[in-house]
């Protein structure tokens, strides 16, 4: 099986997925958004991220770049094309799948593990997955996906609900609605059901050995654990480079003095909302604006004074 994963400026799950698809057999390609014709594929996957910043709407810049034309030529040929996060929103931009994705209703991101449940599996990608429930990540500020009456009446005939939220037994109930969705709709098939689209990240649940917290980074080593998907690793890269390294060469000691040097980096990363006080120190060593857009604002003058003592303390500024 070959596959394509098309890059936005702005994508941050490219690679993930890429490392995804290869583990499960595919052969995959990296596509630049610019170019205009695919290659080959079996399937064509539009990744998680931020395309061209999230700027007007989440998703339509992208949907507007050349190698769009393309992928909207293989969907209605009939080919298999899957949005994740971002890329769910490209699609609805698009016109591939129905409805609008609006911000989460308490207007804050919301980065989590939540369970969904596979409302139809008469297709290709659910076809064969024996459980009914499945765990997954979300990691997005405009999930909340809406559409009218008449189209969802439309949606519900055709089947085209792919996944709802739900609890780990199954259970749609509101509760367990992480961002506002009507219905539960985490994830919606076009009426072919060879496009879907999906808020949640199912290639971030292929290895149950990395991390995704660089608070407890070393204790998860410990514990057996192979890497970081890590937020300060964006900031200080070297030293939690060599954190790792130095674990993995059973240098104990060293790990733990490097570890106990970044832990307050990692609190000062997480005082306001993320990424503010992040994008903060990014600017601050140069990498980009500290720029936020709504409705996360500017952080405050303690947060920027802690964040800026930390990169000072570790050289870093």
């Amino acid at each position: 099986m070959k596959s394509s994963v098309i890059t936005f400026p702005g994508s941050n799950c490219d690679r993930d997925m890429d490392v995804a698809l290869k583990k499960f057999g595919f052969k995959n390609k990296m596509v630049w958004h610019d170019d205009a014709e695919l290659p080959k594929s079996d399937l064509i996957v539009l990744p998680g991220g931020f395309s061209y910043g999230d700027y007007l709407r989440c998703g339509s810049m992208a949907s507007k770049s050349k190698i769009m034309k393309s992928v909207i030529n293989f969907a209605n040929s009939g080919g298999m094309v899957m949005g994740i996060c971002n890329g769910f929103q490209i699609l609805v931009e698009s016109g591939l799948v129905p409805g609008v994705l609006l911000r989460n209703k308490y207007l804050e991101f919301i980065c989590k593990n939540v369970f969904v449940k596979i409302n139809n599996k008469t297709n290709n990608y659910f076809n064969n997955i024996k459980n009914n429930v499945l765990e997954f990540h979300i990691a997005h500020n405009e999930g909340n996906y809406f559409c009218t009456k008449d189209q969802l009446k439309e949606i519900e005939d055709n089947e085209q609900v792919a996944i709802n939220y739900c609890d780990e037994n199954g259970k749609i109930e509101e509760q367990f609605n992480p961002n506002g969705s009507i219905k539960n709709i985490a994830g919606i098939f076009n009426k072919e059901k060879n496009v879907l689209g999906m808020m949640p990240h199912p290639e971030r649940m292929i290895d149950n050995y990395l991390s995704g917290e660089d608070g407890t980074a070393l204790a998860f080593l410990a514990q057996g654990g192979h890497g970081c998907i890590s937020v300060t690793a964006n900031i200080a890269p070297k030293i939690c480079a060599e954190m790792q390294l130095a674990w993995r060469e059973k240098d104990i000691q060293k790990a733990q003095n490097l570890n106990l040097q970044l832990a307050k980096l990692h609190d000062s990363l997480f005082i306001e909302s993320s990424p503010g006080p992040v994008k903060f120190a990014a600017s601050l060593i140069g990498l980009c604006s500290s720029e936020t857009r709504l409705p996360l604002v500017e952080i405050s003058e303690n947060t920027k004074k802690t964040v800026t003592d930390c990169l000072k303390k570790l050289s870093l500024i």
